[in-house]
């Protein structure tokens, strides 16, 4: 995580991790793998796309098997998410002024996979009454 607090957080719940670190999220070892690796909401802060290329690598050597990505914002809708956010919040665009998102087109990732001989997914989200689903997308990358 990129929060050392949360890290220590974890640090007192999760007594058996085998791993637990902070840090960049291009940065870390992939020393230790695991079936899967798993991306939750992460994405949409990344700085562009080449970085969460790199990102995506560095799973790749985590992972044996599959990677998961939840929650990533989907750059067809990003008109859509703005017009919902700046009815929803007073003053959006000067409350989150420099805290942008990152948003992504499925191209993306689709083009990473071809040209990892991955094979991918992208499943429907199933969460009732979350706000955001309209704006976001799942995106699953297994191993053929």
């Amino acid at each position: 995580d990129y929060s050392a607090a949360l890290v220590e957080a974890a640090r007192g719940v999760l007594s058996g991790a085998r791993e637990l670190t902070c840090g960049e999220a291009d940065a870390f070892d992939t020393t230790l793998t695991y079936d899967a690796a798993l991306s939750n909401s992460v994405f949409s802060y990344f700085p562009d796309e080449a970085f969460a290329e790199r990102v995506l690598t560095r799973m790749l050597e985590k992972a044996t098997g599959a990677i998961g990505l939840i929650d990533l914002h989907d750059a067809a809708k990003k008109e859509d998410f703005l017009a919902y956010r700046r009815a929803a919040i007073p003053d959006y665009d000067e409350r989150y002024k420099g805290l942008g998102k990152l948003f992504y087109r499925r191209s993306f990732f689709a083009d990473f996979a071809r040209s990892h001989s991955l094979k991918i997914e992208y499943p429907a989200i199933e969460m009732e009454g979350y706000w955001n689903t309209p704006f976001v997308f799942n995106v699953f990358l297994y191993r053929k």
